[in-house]
C-alpha cells in the first residue's frame, strides 16, 4: 500500500491531496491537530516529510473542536 493510500484510510483523516509545487496535505477530521504546526491539517512539500508530519497528529480540544462536538 502506497504512502498516501495508508494516510487516507486513517480514521483521522478528511481528505489527502497533492497541489505541485505548493506540496501535499491532509485535511484532519474534527477533533485532530497536527502537532508539529498546532492546525487542523498537515501540509509538507515532500510526501516523505508529509508522512513525518502526521505522526504528531493527536486529539484536539480546543475551542472549535469542542464546540463542534457540541452541536
Amino acid at each position: 500500500m502506497s504512502i498516501v493510500n495508508k494516510i487516507k484510510s486513517d480514521s483521522r483523516v478528511s481528505d489527502v491531496w497533492n497541489e505541485g509545487e505548493d506540496g501535499w496535505w491532509i485535511l484532519l477530521k474534527r477533533g485532530f491537530i497536527c502537532g508539529n504546526s498546532e492546525a487542523h491539517a498537515v501540509h509538507e512539500s515532500t510526501l516523505k516529510s508529509l508522512q513525518s508530519s502526521f505522526k504528531t497528529v493527536k486529539p484536539c480540544n480546543c475551542k472549535d473542536c469542542i464546540s463542534l462536538e457540541t452541536k
